[in-house]
């Protein structure tokens, strides 16, 4: 799908987090993340579009992306000036988890999206 690398929950959760790069895996804003991708992933297999970061040149998935239509904030997780939004979008077959996060020391990106057909 979308030309994107596909794999299960917990290999999605494990590349988006990369906790081999992590200097602290106890610090709050890393367990937080962790919190919510665990929580609010959906078990199954995904496609995980990074449009900042790997997959910057995957025409079909941003436009994928930006034809989501209005999502449904399903979390949230704020420590000192750094926080992430969960929302779930649904679209024909497609459910959509993205992570938004600000000012987050992990990575530049804002918004990474987790792919899964049902």
């Amino acid at each position: 799908m979308y030309d994107l690398k596909q794999g299960s929950k917990e290999q999605v959760i494990q590349d988006f987090l990369m906790p081999e790069y992590q200097p602290d895996l106890n610090d709050p804003i890393y367990k937080g993340l962790e919190f919510l991708l665990n929580t609010y992933l959906p078990d199954g297999t995904y496609h995980a579009y990074d449009p900042e970061l790997l997959n910057c040149e995957n025409n079909k998935a941003a436009a994928f992306v930006s034809d989501l239509k209005q999502g449904n904030k399903i979390a949230y997780f704020q420590h000192q000036d750094v926080y992430h939004t969960v929302c779930e979008y649904t679209q024909g077959k497609t459910t959509v988890i993205a992570v938004s996060y600000h000012g987050c020391p992990f990575s530049s990106a804002s918004t990474v999206y987790f792919i899964k057909e049902l």
